[in-house]
């Protein structure tokens, strides 16, 4: 009788799991598309994409200085700010370039398909993970996916992180993309190159040759498209902006809580750039984190070594937006795959001991 009733409570639990995983999936293809369809509003992170691939399109400069930034920049001038400045390095825009010549309407449009498949990419990849690569667990994953925080703003404001979330989930399940995928990533977002070196460091020419095919392929497109000092445009310009982090409340980086505190603490901060010994407080941070995560996971095996290694760059990066967080679900996702690894295996007679995945030394 019990038996049967924690069958039945299973039951309808895995029912009600997949009857929202799949109210979700409608939801996002009958209301969040078509009502994102219709914009026409430029009030959104897919707006300086389109305006930074216009600016490579046309041959106009990409990075310009701004000596003034600071980190209360985003706090007192708003979210607008960044429809003129592009963050990221060259390549991503010279990819686009081709496209801003659409409308910025049919742009923005178009990239949301990107974007979503980013989304559910990143869901396989989860379900992958917990050791449940199915199409039922891979709505599931969306389902979770969806309603962790950070991740409709991403989607809602065209924002590339639902595609790097993908880039580096595929990262961590397949061993052959490796290295690609988190060059790729990196070429985007620098968080991604800390695992990428530690991969090399561990996995040598298997993740280091794909990592620099994409890496010359990113060098070559980008020279094409707006020359080679683009690369030291950036580094010079947008570099040191990045590096400042932000007093915004959506930045939930742990290596700027410090100077939120200190400020709290009263530190006078003045408006203005970030004063050299802060500067090189939030470099530090940034440095000494992903290589602490790295050497404590140095036993584990490497998609653990390589996911606290990401989770650290990304939550010590002096910048750290709440729609960086769903990336850490691939933490949860890794520990569920060793835990039904676990059961599976003392079910089957098999020791613990004798069982190869492990989250930590």
């Amino acid at each position: 009788m019990v038996g049967n009733r924690r069958f039945l409570a299973g039951r309808t639990l895995q029912l009600t799991v997949r009857g929202l995983a799949l109210v979700h999936l409608v939801v996002q293809l009958l209301v969040f598309l078509p009502n994102h369809w219709k914009r026409t509003d430029r009030y959104r992170d897919v707006t300086y994409l389109y305006t930074a691939a216009q600016r490579v399109r046309s041959g106009q400069p990409l990075y310009r200085p701004w000596p003034e930034y600071g980190p209360h920049v985003h706090t007192e001038m708003g979210p607008p700010y960044t429809y003129d400045r592009h963050p990221y390095p060259p390549p991503l825009a010279s990819v686009l370039a081709p496209f801003s010549a659409l409308p910025f309407t049919s742009f923005a449009r178009l990239w949301y398909f990107p974007v979503l498949a980013g989304f559910w990419g990143f869901a396989w990849t989860l379900a992958r993970m917990a050791g449940r690569a199915s199409g039922w667990s891979t709505l599931t994953a969306g389902l979770l996916l969806g309603i962790f925080p950070g991740t409709y703003r991403a989607l809602s404001l065209g924002q590339i992180d639902p595609i790097l979330w993908a880039l580096f989930g595929l990262a961590l399940v397949l061993p052959a993309w490796r290295g690609a995928a988190f060059a790729l990533s990196a070429a985007v977002k620098l968080y991604a190159g800390w695992p990428l070196l530690f991969a090399i460091g561990r996995e040598r020419s298997r993740a280091f040759v794909p990592a620099a095919v994409v890496a010359l392929g990113a060098v070559v497109v980008s020279g094409f498209m707006m020359g080679l000092d683009g690369f030291y445009s950036w580094g010079r310009h947008m570099l040191p902006v990045i590096s400042q982090g932000t007093f915004n409340t959506d930045n939930v980086s742990l290596s700027f809580a410090g100077l939120r505190i200190a400020r709290s603490l009263g530190w006078d901060y003045v408006p203005g750039p970030l004063p050299v010994p802060a500067r090189i407080y939030l470099g530090l941070m940034g440095i000494a984190a992903p290589i602490t995560a790295g050497w404590l996971a140095r036993k584990s095996q490497p998609e653990f070594q390589y996911a606290w290694v990401g989770a650290a760059a990304v939550l010590f990066a002096p910048l750290c937006w709440s729609s960086y967080l769903p990336l850490l679900l691939v933490l949860p996702a890794l520990g569920l795959g060793v835990f039904l690894e676990s059961r599976n295996a003392g079910a089957s007679g098999v020791t613990p001991e004798n069982i190869p995945l492990q989250l930590l030394p």
